[in-house]
């Protein structure tokens, strides 16, 4: 996971960054978002150290975001489901 981040919704958003997506980037990024659900508690208490308690608590963990950022994606990431892949092309 290349980053963490916390939306304008409460909701938890994985963050993957690759100078080019090759087929695996949609995959492994899922994988993170597993991580990030079976550990709730840890995410939580990191948040609350960075962002406080408030944001902490506020946590909306029914949808957390998946952002794949790359400079061009491979045609495995373009057939993707748009609910997977969000972010576009740089």
């Amino acid at each position: 996971m290349d980053a963490l981040a916390v939306d304008d919704g409460h909701r938890p958003a994985v963050i993957e960054f690759k100078r080019e997506a090759t087929g695996s980037m949609i995959g492994q990024a899922l994988a993170y978002v597993d991580w990030l659900l079976a550990h709730q508690d840890a995410v939580a208490l990191r948040v609350a150290r960075v962002l406080g308690i408030n944001e902490a608590d506020r946590l909306d963990w029914s949808a957390p975001r998946l952002l794949c950022v790359a400079e061009g994606f491979g045609l495995r990431e373009e057939a993707s489901p748009a609910s997977c892949v969000i972010a576009s092309s740089l």
